[in-house]
């Protein structure tokens, strides 16, 4: 791919400063069907909250299905010229086996807030949290529920205000306007920074690792085994507290960037981190690809590959021999923020015990260094500009409205902390370290049956002893009945993996934010297919 220089540079002139607190307290509510809990203990039936709503100080609504509310809400309040909404459409791609090779979306509907204060001086607008939105998963896989669901709903929503409150953090709908903030956050980034350079989050976005998945065995779904899932204990923690990072401020695009033609440089710089362009020799030993980050030709000699800082030294392990240096992303200064806050996570995972709904929170803060240039849209009730009428589904009805906003692909804009090199980093010691220890216990006798993501699966023929595990390696689970569905999915008496494939009892879809013939979406309430027209 050849990038012009004009896109390069873009964002150069843009700085990222440290985020003033901006916490401010709601009290929280609950709403399920037809029962609104207070956080006073009050319970009041939702008709008559309604009601009572706009007379109401600002709160926090927890619900699932929150949107389809708003709906209610907007219904009951239309005639109100100062009643005001506005939400906007999150979207991840998903997998369903049955309806490749078509793409798949979900969608969700964010409400970010509702109440009255259009052409008020003193509006009074509350907040909404939905945790299968915030999440992305069913509410019962990141939250421990005993009572009934609307107390626990209460807990949740309670809970993550006081960790807002305790951090300094504006309260957000979803886990990434939170987390987010930890990179903008004084504890971590004292100082203004540059933006990092467009054409570099691309170039660095288009080699990113992903999660790493490799089967040994054939994928055959009637094959059971036992084994011992090994995996790394807070791997992306782990490794973002260790990593050298390239500081954004002294972070640049050297040798052929932009056409990646021959050698520039004889070797990698030692201090340097970041991405590479190299010039590779194949190892003399043979029988090491398995065990390779590198994807390569056995019938070349030479190849050239990308290559991340954080894992040169496993690929000279293996044998192989860096010709020279083609192209390099990054710098020779680190960067200190990522791995302060990778630090202060590991505390706090310890201090919440390893809590399910706080984990998301703090490993989507490496996911929004990647997030893509989007455009800045949303569908609100009213607005002094132009807004063109549009609408989102709910779940089971659809939401009315006006969309503002700049639209159209040469309007998207990329976020301020994005910084895809730290991303790709993380990604590629955490693949690193998956390959090195499965190449050790290979060696020690014993047999890779996958590595998985962060973890290793080596087989357990009964009198198979426990592997040595060090830091960060730890023993996740031992399985029995274990089968193989893919490279990425399997299933066992004790832990299922399914990474991407959707339970639809979790789907829910607002269309997506165009007409795409090709892209399917889900009903997250319902688990019926809807088409996607030409809404929001």
């Amino acid at each position: 791919m050849r990038l012009d220089l004009k896109r390069w540079l873009e964002g150069t002139d843009r700085i990222v400063k440290p985020r003033i607190a901006r916490f401010k307290h709601y009290d929280v509510a609950a709403i399920v069907h037809d029962e609104v809990l207070f956080e006073s203990g009050e319970l009041m039936q939702t008709e008559a909250f309604t009601e009572t709503l706009p007379r109401l100080s600002p709160l926090i609504l927890v619900g699932r299905g929150i949107a389809d509310y708003i709906v209610t809400l907007d219904e009951r309040f239309i005639g109100d010229p100062t009643w005001q909404w506005k939400v906007t459409v999150k979207e991840r791609d998903i997998y369903l086996p049955e309806e490749q090779p078509q793409g798949v979306k979900l969608v969700s509907t964010v409400v970010h807030y509702f109440g009255w204060g259009y052409g008020r001086k003193q509006p009074t607008y509350h907040l909404a949290l939905d945790p299968i939105v915030f999440y992305g998963k069913s509410f019962g896989t990141v939250w421990n529920i005993k009572r009934s669901m609307i107390e626990e709903l209460l807990n949740w929503g309670v809970t993550l205000r006081e960790f807002c409150r305790v951090n300094n953090l504006s309260i957000r709908p979803t886990n990434g306007g939170i987390s987010a903030q930890f990179l903008t956050d004084s504890r971590f980034y004292p100082e203004h920074r540059r933006k990092v350079p467009r054409g570099i989050n691309e170039r660095a976005r288009e080699n990113l690792p992903g999660n790493y998945y490799q089967l040994f065995v054939r994928d055959d779904p009637t094959r059971e085994y036992q084994a011992y899932y090994l995996d790394q204990h807070a791997a992306h923690h782990y490794h973002a507290e260790r990593i050298r990072f390239p500081d954004a401020n002294s972070l640049y695009a050297r040798g052929r960037f932009l056409d990646l033609g021959d050698i520039v440089f004889p070797a990698p710089i030692p201090e340097f981190s970041g991405l590479y362009c190299l010039r590779i020799a194949l190892p003399e030993v043979s029988g090491i690809r398995e065990f390779s980050p590198l994807a390569h030709n056995l019938f070349e000699s030479t190849f050239d590959t990308f290559v991340w800082s954080s894992e040169i030294h496993w690929i000279q392990d293996l044998g192989y021999r860096i010709e020279g240096v083609i192209a390099a992303w990054g710098s020779i200064y680190p960067d200190e923020g990522i791995p302060k806050f990778a630090k202060w996570a590991q505390v706090e995972l310890e201090r919440y015990s390893n809590a399910s709904w706080l984990k998301p929170i703090l490993l989507s803060t490496y996911g929004v260094l990647a997030a893509k240039p989007r455009t800045r849209e949303m569908l609100q009730r009213r607005t002094r500009g132009k807004g063109k009428p549009a609408s989102v589904l709910t779940g089971n009805n659809e939401l009315f409205g006006l969309l503002v906003g700049a639209t159209g692909k040469d309007k998207r804009l990329e976020p301020k902390i994005v910084n895809v090199l730290q991303r790709g980093l993380i990604e590629a010691a955490t693949r690193v370290e998956s390959l090195g220890y499965a190449h050790y216990l290979t060696h020690q006798g014993y047999k890779i049956l996958s590595i998985y993501a962060d973890g290793v699966i080596v087989e357990d023929e009964g009198s198979t002893p426990l592997p040595f595990l060090f830091e960060p390696w730890r023993l996740q689970n031992h399985l029995h009945h274990l089968r193989f569905i893919n490279k990425q999915a399997f299933v066992s008496g004790e832990v299922s993996k399914l990474p991407g494939i959707v339970d639809r009892s979790i789907l829910q879809t607002v269309s997506s934010h165009r007409a795409v013939p090709t892209k399917l979406a889900y009903d997250m309430l319902t688990g019926k297919r809807v088409k996607t027209t030409a809404h929001i």
